[in-house]
């Protein structure tokens, strides 16, 4: 009989993790979600249906929030799989305009991530069992757009540290996706119609690409 696993799915809130939800839901894994509200929140504003199998617990990468893996797993249920939707934030923190916004970005998408990601190679090193995580990283388009210059540099140092991340907990295998402009509430109004690719589709693409690790 195969061992029940989990799969945590960071950044509940984001079009992505929503769409990639009916493909986690299908799967025999626990699915754990993370939110930055409360899950009472999550589930009183996200749709039920997609969220009543899951369980989801709160994590705010902007402001230190403190991680307990050991409230969040379960050691008889291995951490089979890490999905990791960074950067779903607001327009207007996307933009380079005061040290506060500058510091809330580079936190939600580069120091915030880093930490979960060190935990879980800590978690699977002690536990001995495998672990892929899937990235989605979209710095080279971050780069080329005015204003997004601290974004585009916190992509580019969680990039760096995805690098030697494997090399410190070999049984962390990291998969980095590569993404263009996804239609998501950060890119409203940023965007060229044409070349926004509909959530739906990325889900699609990222399951598939899980499927063959």
């Amino acid at each position: 009989m195969t061992t029940p696993s989990t799969s945590l799915l960071v950044g509940l809130s984001s079009p992505i993790s929503l769409a990639l939800l009916p493909y986690l839901n299908a799967h025999p894994s626990q699915t754990i979600a993370t939110t930055h509200r409360t899950p009472e929140e999550a589930r009183a504003t996200l749709p039920a249906a997609l969220l009543d199998p899951i369980r989801i617990v709160q994590w705010n990468a902007a402001h230190n929030h403190p991680i307990h893996l050991g409230d969040w797993l379960v050691t008889s249920r291995p951490l089979e799989r890490v999905i990791l939707t960074t950067g779903q934030l607001g327009p207007e923190w996307v933009q380079d305009s005061t040290p506060a916004h500058s510091t809330h970005t580079f936190h939600v998408n580069a120091l915030g991530p880093m930490q979960l990601l060190r935990l879980i190679g800590e978690w699977t090193e002690k536990h001995s069992h495998p672990c892929h995580v899937t990235i989605l990283s979209s710095v080279t388009v971050a780069a080329k757009r005015p204003g997004q210059l601290v974004y585009a540099a916190a992509k580019a140092a969680l990039d760096r540290f995805c690098d030697s991340f494997s090399s410190e907990y070999p049984r962390c295998h990291i998969h980095i996706i590569r993404l263009g402009w996804v239609k998501t509430p950060m890119t409203h109004g940023r965007s060229i119609p044409w070349m926004t690719i509909d959530p739906t589709r990325v889900a699609k693409r990222i399951w598939h690409g899980i499927q063959g690790q």
